[in-house]
């Protein structure tokens, strides 16, 4: 299962989506994000992640 977080100003946490999966490799990640992105949400300031492969691989780089 995939899913994003978001953190309100307030400190609060936002479940954003979900997606089914059984793999975290960059074309699943791609398409999750994909998937945010046409429901409306802005690129992120900030991304967190336990150290999945597919999803650093799937991030632009500074």
């Amino acid at each position: 299962m995939l899913c994003a977080w978001g953190i309100t100003v307030e400190g609060q946490k936002v479940l954003l989506h979900l997606s089914p999966g059984m793999k975290e490799d960059p074309e699943s990640c791609r398409a999750f994000f994909q998937d945010l992105k046409r429901r409306g949400l802005v690129d992120p300031l900030l991304v967190a992640t336990d150290g999945a492969p597919g999803l650093i691989r799937t991030l632009p780089r500074p």
